[in-house]
């Protein structure tokens, strides 16, 4: 299944526009109506020399990129590719110290001299990139094997480059006497076009899957502007204008090789590595939450449940005329339900007295599962001890309705015991030990009440016979 440019999320505007606009320069040649259409212009050789030049670097980029990520498990494309494109930087180098007009390098330089180069480094990237395409996705175990790759490189170079200086003389012509290719250099170059719809094709027609370490989208238009610039070197010599054409179109081509290999190679593990930091930091929360709330129904624990009164108090202190409340609250013959429907049901059964308490509290107050079938709320910022007693009697309403689990209807029953600041304790542990206290006296009473200590005779006084009139 072939891909769809469109959906490239790297795809800028600018680039793509100008590779269209290079493209339809591109075909003049091959129509042959480029002396029509497009005017002779003379073009400075600095122009060249600054185009050629930013073409040599990103190749070299290309290379060190690739070559730098190199490892002992380094799928084979990429070092193919890293020592394919440092030979394809030597000879676009070569290629530019041998325009005309440049100083002499072993041969005088020269039109013919230059092109012998160019086409060189053109075959080289072809065959690279037809390499990278079809070669199987292994992974070298050895890094010998990359240094075999470069030493390779760096061979065939050195053997290419001493034949072309050395015997340059006896090669065939690239261009002839009026600076036209010469029919052998346009075979060549058409030879170097067809290789490269070659990789083009395979690009397009492969998933990241099939070619890994590469994004196939940018691979694909990295062949597609290089053939286009072959497409102008048809006509090298004859139009300044197309050849800048087509050295513009190489570098384009260079320019997404070394996007899609950076981004697999420098910045996939980035990206891995953000990921990987993100799912610390989930699991690190997950943690701290599982540290400061209930497994089974997410209520804050007893440290999260000290952690928010220990802040209270100490809010508190600084407004003397406020109060705070615990109210430790035991759910009656809890057991029961275990031993007669299941631990399952009976967790059923604490989730839902869990959320009918929710329903009660407001959102400043904290509702603590202690552990097992007992809960402790938390009642802070108060004005009178009334509203305390406001909020057990809207408890016992509320649970004074069977609970529905499935076909079972069970009843709530609840022993409570309420601490108060300051008169039961100035601090969480006391607060915590007296509530415990005195809910242990309400269920010794006959379960189902809340027990106090009053302040003025510190007796304990249970809620059965309470009038209540104060609002929540």
């Amino acid at each position: 299944m072939g891909m769809s440019l469109s959906r490239h999320p790297r795809l800028s505007q600018v680039p793509v526009v100008l590779l269209l606009i290079l493209s339809a320069i591109a075909i003049f040649p091959i129509a042959g109506i480029a002396p029509q259409v497009i005017p002779t212009i003379e073009i400075p050789t600095y122009i060249h020399v600054i185009v050629e030049t930013f073409s040599v670097c990103i190749a070299l980029f290309v290379f060190v990129v690739s070559w730098i990520s190199l490892n002992g498990g380094t799928p084979l494309k990429i070092p193919a590719l890293s020592c394919g494109f440092l030979v394809v930087a030597l000879f676009d180098l070569m290629h530019l110290l041998s325009y005309p007009g440049m100083p002499t390098m072993v041969t005088p330089a020269g039109a013919d001299k230059a092109m012998m180069f160019e086409l060189s480094a053109s075959i080289s990237c072809a065959f690279t990139l037809v390499g990278v395409a079809f070669s199987p996705n292994i992974f070298l175990t050895k890094r010998i094997v990359n240094w075999a790759f470069f030493l390779w490189g760096v061979i065939y170079f050195v053997a290419a480059s001493w034949l072309q200086l050395e015997y340059g003389s006896d090669l065939p012509k690239m261009v002839d006497p009026m600076g036209v290719p010469t029919p052998f250099h346009r075979a060549c170059d058409v030879l170097v076009i067809l290789a490269f719809v070659v990789a083009a094709s395979r690009f397009y027609f492969s998933s990241d899957s099939e070619i890994k370490h590469f994004d196939v989208r940018d691979l694909f238009i990295a062949t597609i502007a290089a053939a286009l610039a072959e497409v102008c070197f048809l006509d090298s010599g004859r139009q300044d204008l197309v050849e800048i054409n087509g050295l513009l179109l190489k570098t384009i081509s260079y320019y997404y090789i070394f996007v899609s290999l950076f981004v697999t190679t420098i910045k996939a593990p980035y990206l891995k590595l953000d990921a990987e930091v993100e799912m610390r930091k989930e699991a690190e929360q997950r943690a701290l939450r599982m540290a400061h709330h209930d497994a089974l129904t997410g209520l804050p624990n007893r440290r999260l449940l000290e952690d928010r009164v220990t802040v209270a108090l100490q809010s508190l202190s600084r407004h003397g005329h406020k109060i705070l409340a615990l109210v430790f609250i035991d759910i009656d013959d809890f057991k029961k339900v275990n031993d007669l429907h299941g631990h399952d049901m009976g967790d059923l059964y604490l989730l839902a007295l869990a959320d009918r308490m929710n329903r009660v509290i407001r959102r400043s107050d904290t509702l603590c599962r202690q552990g097992g079938d007992e809960f402790v709320i938390l009642l802070n910022d108060l004005d009178e001890i009334s509203q305390v007693l406001t909020v057990i009697k809207k408890l016992q309403s509320v649970m004074s309705s069977p609970i529905t689990l499935s076909t079972l209807q069970l009843g709530v029953s609840m022993s409570i015991g309420i601490a108060m600041y300051p008169e039961d304790g100035e601090n969480f542990i006391t607060l915590f030990k007296n509530a415990d206290k005195v809910m242990y006296i309400a269920k010794a009473a006959g379960k189902n009440t809340f027990c106090f200590i009053d302040s003025s005779s510190g007796e304990s006084i249970l809620g059965r016979d309470i009038e209540f009139s104060h609002a929540y």
